[in-house]
Formats: structure tokens, C-alpha cells, sequence
């Protein structure tokens, strides 16, 4: 399943005057499936906000907090829990199914050096005997996914990774129909998620942002009636049941944090404003309170860094906006219980306020801020958020 972990500074749906969500956007659909990150594209954006990438990274600033807060990606997650499903129910050619059937089975006994073994011999069998035409990408790469699920980090990176060269080669010489490329950016994220260099997990989160903006535009398209598609039928572009349009925010978010987190502010914050656009305001309060945590988020790559005066009246209306909706959202949900990630959300957004008034030289104010978000991470439990309260009222 794949998870979130956003710091617990960063928020959306109010558009800023530096940053808007139409002329920042992150766009950059027109690039082979299988290149490499748009370097030119990042460098215009660089260019337009003067900064460069390449100089030293500032150190981070002094009031940033380690506070997590989880987010189950859908569109992941349903591919990795339904792969099991999938190879036991479906049609597969003779030669592979003792193999794949044997490897289930084991893996269910808790023998996944057994599951390992018949998942490594079915691929094998598959690549030996079967063109793409006789075996599909989906259920080729579908074995991929499944020893992927076996295995320790790197060997699971090794596998995930040549389950993208297979469809990189594939897609050569082919167009790819909405689930294949589902699967390929779905593959793409727990790449970046499994990645040990940094350089490689910003390389496979541009390629699934990239890939969620294709799908989107072929949607859009789509919808629209036109003829200019690439994909020629209404069943190839039918999307999985399991998947939510809100789930296509995933790897926008993802890779904002992943820039946040490496002081690259600048592309950090359009990826936050093109998540929360898709969000889009929601009746759900569970999607309410998502959206308050990109808020968050996105309000603390606007500080972080010696901001300037004006980038800080910018986060704390970002702050101030995800406090509303958080609490629209949690009084909601009081009905059918608290929800974990509403209420650190609530609790994150209360400790930026004050992180935020105490950069502006208002301790009085930081310190109200500072104390109703050690009352909130009490309430939640959330002993670091009590641990970050408490030093920050010691400072102030």
C-alpha cells in the first residue's frame, strides 16, 4: 500500500497572488513515457522564479517539525491488493499457472522463499515462450508486482524497475490503453517510494506525475468527445472501479514533498497547488481533511528558508484556510468518530500558525498557537506533536 509522509508544515484552494494554480502548473505531458525528467522544463520554472538547483542547498530552517501524517494512496494501493485476486482469477496459459498457483500458495503459507522461487520461474517461462501478443502487459508486469511484494527493498526496487523497462520497451512499439498506463505510474510511484538515490526517486516521481497527466488529458479528452485520441475505444479507457479521481492528486503530492523536503521550494509549490486542484472541494470529510494536510504542506514550503515578509502573510493564509476546512471537516466526523489523520492535521495546522506568528516577531501570538496545538496533539494522542509544542513554547 502505498503511504504519504508529508512534514507536518504544508496547505490549499484559496490561489495566491505569487503562485497560481493555472500559470504554475506543473504540465509536462508531451514527453516519451520512457524519458528522462524534463531538466528543460524544470529549468524555465527555475529561470522564471531565479533560483538555481545547482548551487549548494540552504540549510533547513530552524522551525521545521518532523511531524507525520499518513495518507493511503488508492491508486497504489488497489493495484498492489488486488494482485493476488487478479492471478487467481485470471485466465492464464497452462505453462505459467502451476507456477503462479504454487507461488500464491506459498506466499499464503508464510514460504515467500517458495512464493520467490515459482514467481522467478513463471517470469522466465513467460519471457521464453510468450510474445506481448500471447501475454499482456498487465498480467506480465501484474508478476512483476507480485515478487515485488516478496522481496526486501533493493531486490524489490530490481524487480519494479525491470517491470518499467519491459513496459518502456513495450510502449516503443505500442500505445498504451488508460490501465496500462495506471500500471506504469502506479509502478513508477513505489519505485520512487523504493528508491535509494535521491536523484532516482525524483526520476521516478517526475515519470508518474508525467504519466498521471497523460491519463488525465486522455480523460479530458475523452469526455469532450474528440477523435484526437490515441486510445480508439470507451473499454480501454474505463478505469478500475477502485480508482477515484482524487486518487490521480497522489503522485503530484508526492513529488512536492519529495522537493520540499530538498529546500526546492520553487517546484515544490506548484506540484501542491495542481493536487489540490484536482481534490477539488470534496462533501467527504476524509477528503476535507487530505486537503488541509496538502494546505499544510504546501504553507510550509512557502516559510521554510528564510522566507520573505510576503511569503509568509502567503502561508499563513494557507494555514488559516486548512484550519477552517479541518474543522468543518473533524466536526463532521465527530458523528462517526474521530479520524487519526484529521486530527494531526488539525494539530499540525495549529503548530504552523505559531511557527509562522513567531517568525513574524509575534510571540504572544505564536505562543496561543503553540498551546492549542499541544491541548489538539494531547486530545490525538500524538505525543510528537505534544514534544514539538512544548519545545516551541520553551523558545518563545
Amino acid at each position: 500500500m502505498n503511504v504519504l509522509r508529508p512534514t507536518f508544515n504544508r496547505l490549499t484552494h484559496a490561489r495566491l497572488p505569487l503562485y497560481s494554480a493555472k500559470s504554475a502548473r506543473f504540465m509536462i505531458a508531451t514527453r516519451p513515457v520512457h524519458s528522462e525528467p524534463d531538466r528543460a522544463a524544470l529549468s524555465e520554472f527555475q529561470n522564471t522564479h531565479g533560483r538555481d538547483y545547482n548551487a549548494p542547498k540552504p540549510r533547513s530552517s530552524a522551525f521545521r517539525t518532523v511531524y507525520k501524517v499518513f495518507i493511503v494512496a488508492g491508486l497504489a494501493g488497489g493495484i498492489y491488493g488486488a494482485t493476488q485476486l487478479y492471478i487467481m482469477r485470471s485466465t492464464w496459459p497452462t505453462e505459467l499457472r502451476k507456477d503462479l498457483r504454487a507461488a500464491v500458495k506459498a506466499k499464503h503459507n508464510g514460504d515467500n522463499e517458495l512464493a520467490e522461487a515459482h514467481f522467478r520461474k513463471a517470469l522466465a517461462t513467460a519471457e521464453e515462450k510468450f510474445s506481448d501478443a500471447e501475454l499482456d502487459v498487465l498480467k506480465r508486469t501484474g508478476i512483476w508486482i507480485a515478487l515485488a511484494a516478496l522481496l526486501p527493498r533493493s531486490k524489490a526496487y530490481e524487480a519494479l524497475d525491470a517491470a518499467q523497462a519491459y513496459m518502456q520497451k513495450y510502449a516503443s512499439s505500442h500505445d498504451f490503453t488508460v490501465q496500462e498506463r495506471l500500471r506504469y505510474l502506479v509502478i513508477a510511484l513505489r519505485l520512487a517510494e523504493l528508491a535509494g538515490k535521491s536523484e532516482d526517486e525524483e526520476r521516478w516521481g517526475v515519470a508518474a506525475v508525467e504519466e498521471t497527466t497523460r491519463v488525465l488529458n486522455l480523460l479530458k479528452e475523452h469526455t469532450k468527445g474528440t477523435d484526437v485520441l490515441n486510445i480508439p475505444t470507451d473499454e480501454e479507457l474505463r478505469l478500475p472501479r477502485w480508482v477515484q479521481t482524487t486518487d490521480f492528486a497522489v503522485p503530484y503530492e508526492r513529488l512536492g514533498a519529495f522537493y520540499a523536503s530538498q529546500g526546492r521550494v520553487d517546484y515544490a509549490v506548484p506540484l501542491y497547488l495542481q493536487t489540490l486542484e484536482i481534490l477539488g472541494p470534496s462533501p467527504v470529510s476524509e477528503d476535507k481533511c487530505r486537503t488541509a494536510l496538502v494546505m499544510n504542506n504546501l504553507a510550509d514550503a512557502l516559510v521554510s528558508e528564510q522566507p520573505s515578509p510576503q511569503r509568509l502573510v502567503q502561508g499563513i493564509q494557507w494555514v488559516h484556510q486548512g484550519l477552517s476546512i479541518c474543522k468543518t471537516a473533524r466536526e463532521a466526523l465527530l458523528m462517526d468518530g474521530r479520524s487519526e489523520t484529521c486530527e494531526q492535521t488539525y494539530a499540525a495546522l495549529l503548530f504552523n500558525a505559531g511557527r509562522i506568528a513567531e517568525m513574524q516577531g509575534s510571540k504572544q501570538k505564536a505562543a496561543a498557537y503553540y498551546g492549542a496545538a499541544r491541548t489538539q496533539s494531547q486530545s490525538a494522542r500524538y505525543l510528537e506533536g505534544v514534544r514539538k509544542a512544548n519545545e516551541a513554547l520553551s523558545r518563545v
